[in-house]
């Protein structure tokens, strides 16, 4: 069977995680493509996730060495500049998908006509167990509603690959490069629709959960600027983001 969607997922010393994420994915029950980007790696990720793979039949694994390490916005956008399919999903090697999350996002792409779907997510602890703590997304996520948070995670996106190759996520690695990307998609292609069930597990580091806020914050303004947002409405957008983030934080959101 014909294959319609590409995953990819850069790559960098990831033997720890990238099973779990690999078998995630031939767990799908539609046929895809994994590119897999090799930036640098210098253990065993590759081999890890050959051996995971196994003799999957709906999945075949194209492997993508970088000439040097290109960051994942740089190892993202070689995927996709090599995609050939009509969707492109993307997967960090340290977080999974439940069971039927591309099913359920290439139904309602190709019933609607939109260019980009993202799903709620579950956060999963450094070794990967569940925490219960979840976050949705609204059926639409408008221009205005994405001005405020980001809240299209990444690793929970489905979109179609001609859109993504016209709007390549940056790769100064100072920004959110997939923040700016959204933020240019949804201006000019309408809102992304949401599926809310938490179909990514996403696991959180010590170091996510401890530290890097301010780097964070800054990130995230100067992500606002690279989308074209005027300096005044950038910090409009970023006080909304910082109370957004507090009412996160506090489970009140």
């Amino acid at each position: 069977m014909k294959a319609d969607i590409t995953v990819i997922m850069p790559v960098h010393n990831a033997e720890k995680t990238i099973k779990e994420a690999v078998l995630s994915i031939s767990s799908q029950n539609v046929p895809c493509e994994l590119i897999l980007i090799n930036d640098r790696s210098t253990d065993s990720s590759v081999e890890t996730a050959e051996k995971a793979l196994g003799g999957a039949e709906q999945i075949s694994l194209r492997v993508i060495d970088t000439e040097e390490n290109k960051g994942p916005g740089g190892a993202r956008n070689l995927g996709i500049l090599n995609t050939e399919t009509k969707y492109i999903a993307f997967l960090d090697s340290d977080d999974m998908w439940r069971e039927g999350k591309l099913e359920k996002q290439l139904s309602l792409l190709e019933k609607t006509g939109a260019a980009l779907c993202s799903t709620a997510r579950e956060f999963i602890t450094a070794e990967g167990n569940p925490t219960g703590m979840c976050v949705g997304v609204k059926e639409k996520i408008t221009y205005s509603d994405l001005l405020k948070t980001n809240s299209i995670s990444l690793s929970s996106v489905m979109i179609k690959t001609d859109v993504m190759k016209s709007f390549l996520f940056s790769e100064d690695r100072n920004l959110h490069e997939d923040y700016v990307s959204w933020l240019k998609i949804l201006k000019s292609n309408g809102p992304c629709l949401g599926i809310n069930e938490a179909l990514l597990l996403y696991r959180r580091s010590e170091g996510q959960v401890s530290g890097g806020t301010v780097n964070t914050a800054l990130k995230h303004y100067r992500s606002l600027r690279a989308a074209d947002i005027n300096p005044v409405k950038s910090l409009f957008c970023f006080a909304s983001y910082a109370v957004n983030g507090v009412l996160k934080h506090r489970g009140l959101k």
